[in-house]
């Protein structure tokens, strides 16, 4: 996939987490909305891929990850994550709730407030994780 398609699943699966928390459906809301932040984070690291050059196979490998931590190192976006989270404490919070997400999360029942959080923490407009991913991508 290029870092088209992965923005453009990651817009799908926020969208779709978000009707999807509206209808009811939270373990699925839930789970979706951290799908969009892994989404965005390979579209930041689909940067880095040039026609002309082959990544590393460790690199290759490691970027086949669920882990949103390490998808943030991978992204080159740890500075940029522990400078915002100094600058906007919301934002350190929405970044805690998000990096508790992992791939697993799709066989847990999620309670409505656990993914309402969830919703807030990827999509709020100033503080959210998304918005903060995308002026990087």
């Amino acid at each position: 996939m290029n870092r088209r398609a992965w923005k453009r699943r990651a817009e799908d699966h926020l969208r779709a987490a978000q009707t999807l928390l509206a209808a009811g459906q939270f373990s699925v809301a839930y789970y979706l909305a951290g799908l969009a932040v892994e989404c965005a984070l390979k579209a930041r690291i689909a940067r880095s891929f040039r026609s002309a050059t082959w990544p590393l196979r460790q690199f290759a490998n490691d970027i086949h990850t669920h882990d949103l931590s390490r998808l943030v190192i991978l992204a080159e976006l740890r500075d940029q994550r522990l400078v915002a989270a100094l600058r906007d404490p919301p934002f350190l919070d929405a970044w805690d709730i998000v990096a508790k997400w992992t791939v697993e999360a799709r066989y847990a029942e999620w309670s409505e407030e656990e993914a309402h959080d969830m919703l807030d923490a990827v999509a709020r407009r100033r503080s959210g994780v998304m918005p903060w991913i995308r002026r990087h991508w």
